[in-house]
């Protein structure tokens, strides 16, 4: 699926959000510090941005699990942390 800015509310609407844990949170927020405003990085970078957040969160206290989201056809994937909401 390739998404272009006219398109891009699209592909948001119709990600898929896949967990390799069930998550416990009542309440929560899906949230990645990849690619930001749409501007796609390579791998290494996001996977620096991801790993600077998880660290935020973690002296935050903040609980959170790493999920994936992706295209339904499963042509784009990233990482995503789901945080729970206090």
């Amino acid at each position: 699926m390739t998404c272009n800015k006219r398109s891009l509310w699209d592909c948001y609407h119709n990600i898929v959000f896949t967990a390799t844990v069930c998550p416990t949170f009542r309440s929560f927020a899906i949230i990645t510090a990849a690619n930001p405003f749409s501007r796609l990085l390579d791998d290494a970078h996001n996977a620096r941005r991801n790993q600077s957040f998880a660290a935020s969160l973690s002296i935050k206290a903040i609980p959170f699990c790493e999920i994936t989201g992706k295209s339904p056809d499963n042509s784009w994937q990233e990482l995503d942390l789901l945080l729970q909401r206090r």
